[in-house]
């Protein structure tokens, strides 16, 4: 091959490489080694839990009222990354799941809020799930 087109070539495969190495860095990736279950019951509108580093925390709402929704408003994704949507379930209870990504602590904030508004209104429900990620 040329050294005229092999030198171009080779610069852009190097410039690729490096692009790509620095998106690569602001992934991160963890593997999921475990799951823990916490089912929030409609009296407590506070709870804490520890989980290690690498596992998976499945959160459990009551049911929202008649017209109304859950929402997150709340989390410190660089501990806690949100691993599916907020959705309603079985018993029309909500479940929502999230990964431990480093150690750290996260306040986990869900508010039950109106579907059908356009303007902003105070949540009839609130919880606030504090989350404690070790080792």
């Amino acid at each position: 091959m040329n050294f005229r087109v092999f030198f171009p070539l080779a610069a852009a495969g190097l410039a690729l490489l490096a692009v790509a190495g620095c998106n690569a860095a602001l992934e991160t990736t963890v593997a999921k080694t475990g799951s823990v279950t916490l089912k929030l019951e409609p009296a407590a509108k506070k709870a804490s839990t520890s989980i290690r580093y690498g596992e998976q925390i499945n959160v459990v709402l009551p049911a929202a009222h008649t017209g109304y929704v859950w929402q997150i408003i709340s989390n410190d994704e660089r501990i806690l990354r949100q691993t599916d949507a907020l959705k309603a379930g079985l018993a029309n209870t909500w479940s929502v799941s999230f990964l431990a990504l480093k150690p750290g602590k996260s306040i986990v904030r869900f508010v039950c809020v109106q579907t059908s508004t356009s303007e902003e209104v105070e949540p009839i429900d609130r919880y606030d799930v504090t989350v404690k990620v070790t080792e």
